[in-house]
């Protein structure tokens, strides 16, 4: 019985060069000739009579280490002595000492002669011509032995066995120990295994057990086991014995394997283990058996549950639970099998959930965040995995450790569904969660404009107020969310509510850069566009500072007041300057009519000082343009140019230094660089006083103005 792995080699199409001649032929199949050479010492005598080989190098390949090793150096010598030494090797070489061999290599070279035009030149060519040869000459003695005597005849029959029947060879018994596995012999193993190793490797990595494993042979498993083989070993793919049974299905022998200490969690290259391949190929009998072995060794590694879910690998885990993988096993982390629930609610793999549940797994175990399949199910909006776990009696009154409750959650993930179910079931739409905020918070945060409108009519108080005082409708303005703020002020929401800094809505709306029609719909509802926080900032205040120009141009078309002026004095134009925002800069000085360029803080401070000290010269260019006095001085008798000396903002000091200068007549007085502040220091002493590059190169520059250098 031929082994399949020789079968193959007979219709391998390996290598198919152009000119397969017998050199490259013993290239293509050296590792095939390696194991397959099993009488090499005759085949050596034989290459010797033909004159390949001498005695001497016949005896020094015959000292070299394993069989293996001897024909693998036979075959180099071949290799090195050239075309004619490789034919002869095969014929009549080969053909004499290893004839089933030679039948394989005759087959794999015949698949390439019908592509080949003159076969005469190959390896193919040489054989037939070489057989040809001989049969003429077996038919020729035939005839003369005809007209001999019994005694002829007798000489005849001897002639006769000296040349092999070609076409039609007598059945022998397989040759090589891995061929006599393959057939299942069992005393001829017996018989070869005294003298072989057990262990023994063939071309790609495979041992004895592997080929047993492979083709399922219970009782040649069971001896090899007996004689010591390793369980171990892996061929060139990675994979153990215990991989080719698991992957083809023979249970019997994954039984065997196991129970004798098989490795079952060891991975191939593929990352695969046996069960793995076992599951791929819907062997479930090979999975029940890995995974009744599992159950039996109790081991604290992940279980193959475990590696499933770190896989994302649900058709595995199904295979596994249908065969009866514990689903509160452990790993060394005393994580169980649960924490796949939470990962199938992640995959939105409800089938599987399921599955866990059914096989006994605790439908409200947290996992490492907190949560609970129901609570995930309800945040990622997983409707039917939320459905499945509802029915299975998950809690509703779960919370992650921040207090979210299901309603919260779900309000987040923005399923209608989920949320309606969760109000029909009971659950209060005021329930307080993180920083005391309500479900109505969460959708006014996330923008669930149709969830506020279902939260609403469930009872949700509009003007619910979190920790920090915000009410639904300061979280929706702050982060310009129109649909929501429409639907908060249909639900009567109170635009003048304040929060804990006295802010309202409209405030909140005023501070967002975004570009929304959230004031106009506010001022709509009855907002006061000059409300006051406790700052006694308004909203145009906000609005200035944060460059939100949407807002500053509504605020200012509804009587906003230009001029109102915050605790400490500051009017928006100073906010406006500060931070640089020079078309807030422009409308507001429009809306002013210039008249408020040099109002002044609590600190005698003017929008020119608040502009030079942050370095914005864009915005001093617009005051100074607008009429700002150049110099005017603040409390500590600084003026502009002080300020932004001290503040190491190089361009807006040659800024200040360049205005008044020719092209710029009319325009205010020019910067006084001798004036001294309270202290007695201009402001070059005021850059000298610094220490740094910004400030050396100003002090140079106003160095250069005074004609102090050149």
């Amino acid at each position: 019985m031929i082994n399949t792995k020789l079968k193959g080699f007979q219709n391998s199409k390996a290598v198919h060069t152009a000119n397969p001649y017998a050199i490259d032929v013993i290239k293509a199949k050296k590792s095939d000739l390696v194991y397959g050479i099993s009488h090499t010492e005759h085949l050596l005598d034989l290459l010797v009579t033909e004159g390949v080989f001498t005695t001497a190098k016949k005896s020094i390949v015959l000292t070299i280490g394993t069989q293996k090793e001897q024909n693998s150096r036979l075959l180099d010598i071949l290799v090195a002595r050239g075309e004619r030494a490789c034919r002869k090797f095969f014929h009549p070489c080969l053909l004499l000492a290893e004839p089933d061999l030679y039948q394989r290599i005759k087959a794999y070279v015949g698949v390439v002669n019908e592509h080949i035009r003159d076969p005469r030149r190959q390896l193919i060519g040489y054989l037939l011509e070489r057989e040809e040869e001989g049969l003429v000459k077996t038919n020729t003695q035939v005839v003369n032995q005809k007209a001999t005597s019994s005694k002829s005849s007798k000489t005849q029959k001897e002639d006769r066995t000296t040349v092999p029947e070609l076409y039609e060879p007598a059945q022998s018994k397989p040759q090589n120990i891995f061929d006599i596995v393959a057939s299942e012999d069992l005393s001829l193993l017996k018989e070869r295994l005294e003298d072989a190793d057990i262990n023994i490797l063939n071309s790609t990595n495979e041992t004895l057990l592997h080929i047993a494993a492979e083709h399922g042979h219970l009782s040649v498993i069971e001896l090899l086991i007996h004689r010591g083989a390793r369980l171990d070993l892996i061929d060139n793919n990675g994979q153990t014995a215990l991989h080719l049974a698991a992957g083809r299905g023979h249970t019997e022998a994954v039984r065997a394997l196991v129970k004798s200490g098989a490795p079952i969690y060891l991975q191939d290259k593929q990352a695969k283990t046996p069960v793995h391949l076992a599951a791929k190929n819907k062997h479930l009998g090979s999975v029940k058996a890995l995974v009744k072995e599992e159950t039996r060794q109790k081991q604290l590694q992940d279980s193959f549950l475990h590696i499933a879910a770190r896989e994302d690998d649900w058709g595995l885990a199904e295979v596994l639970l249908q065969s009866g993988a514990a689903v509160d096993a452990r790993n060394c982390h005393k994580e169980t099998a649960m924490s796949l629930a939470v990962t199938a609610v992640k995959k939105n793999q409800d089938e599987v959930m399921t599955a866990l549940i059914d096989h006994g797994a605790d439908v409200n175990l947290y996992d490492k965040q907190g949560y609970t399949a129901l609570l995930l199910s309800a945040e990622l909006g997983h409707t039917e995995a939320f459905r499945a776990l509802a029915a299975k009696q998950a809690r509703l009154d779960a919370t992650l450790p921040n207090l979210s409750s299901v309603l919260h959650l779900a309000t987040q993930g923005g399923s209608v569904s989920i949320v309606q179910t969760l109000l029909e079931k009971g659950l209060d739409p005021n329930i307080t969660g993180p920083e005391g905020q309500t479900p109505l918070h969460v959708a006014a945060q996330h923008n669930r404009s149709a969830l506020a409108g279902l939260l609403l009519r469930a009872g949700a108080q509009v003007n619910a107020v979190n920790q920090d005082g915000l009410t639904p409708l300061h979280i929706a303005c702050q982060l310009g969310h129109t649909e929501t703020v429409t639907q908060l002020l249909q639900g009567k929401a109170d635009p003048g509510a304040k929060d804990r800094q006295g802010r309202t809505a409209m405030h909140w709306a005023a501070s967002t850069q975004r570009e929304t029609p959230v004031v106009s719909l506010l001022i709509s509802a009855g907002a006061d566009p000059n409300t006051i926080d406790k700052e006694k900032k308004t909203p145009l205040h906000l609005a200035a500072g944060e460059g939100s120009m949407a807002a500053v141009t509504s605020l200012l078309s509804h009587t906003a007041k230009a001029g109102a002026k915050d605790m400490n004095g500051s009017t928006a134009l100073h906010y406006a300057a500060a931070s640089g925002q020079a078309a807030a800069v422009t409308v507001l000085l429009q809306a002013l009519k210039n008249k408020g360029v040099d109002e002044r803080n609590v600190w005698r401070k003017t929008p020119l000082h608040a502009a030079a000290e942050k370095g914005n010269h864009s915005a001093i260019e617009l005051l100074l343009e607008a009429g700002a006095k150049i110099n005017a001085m603040d409390n500590s008798k600084d003026t502009a140019l002080h300020c932004a000396a001290r503040g190491g903002h190089q361009e807006t000091v040659r800024r200040l230094l360049g205005w008044g200068q020719a092209g710029q007549a009319g325009h205010g007085k020019r910067a006084d660089l001798q004036t001294t502040n309270n202290v007695g220091k201009t402001p070059l002493q005021v850059a000298e006083g610094e220490n740094t590059l910004e400030h050396e190169a100003i002090a140079t520059l106003l160095k250069r103005k005074m004609f102090l250098i050149k």
